[in-house]
């Protein structure tokens, strides 16, 4: 209807269409603290000379699983760190930024994006 036509002429307005490069990750963490000595490197920028514009990366497990985790909501102590770990790994390649995450009972998502793009 005629709200859609509005809609579709503002969004010509104040958007553009650019090709982004999207990794999506996804890796059991088995309860470990975030370290340095992870592997992300390999993980995230497996390649040399390229990387991605936006990661979104999910890691399963990133507490240990059992009840007292369960009780306790997100531990953001080990997020933080895990969302440390992973700016420090891409901003090998660039500037990127942090853009959102989600977490639930043992399960993360975060996004990441390069700072050109992400805000």
């Amino acid at each position: 209807g005629e709200i859609e036509n509005q809609l579709q002429n503002f969004a010509q307005q104040f958007t553009q269409k650019k090709t982004i490069s999207l990794s999506i990750i996804s890796w059991n963490l088995a309860g470990e603290n975030a370290s340095p000595k992870a592997g992300l490197q390999q993980l995230l920028l497996p390649y040399q000379n390229e990387s991605s514009d936006v990661y979104v990366i999910g890691f399963q497990e990133y507490i240990p699983l059992n009840i007292s985790s369960a009780t306790k909501g997100p531990n953001l102590e080990r997020i933080n760190g895990w969302k440390g770990i992973i700016l420090s790994t891409l901003n090998r390649k660039g500037e990127y930024i942090y853009c959102g995450q989600h977490s639930m009972f043992g399960l993360y998502m975060g996004v990441f994006a390069k700072a050109e793009i992400g805000k």
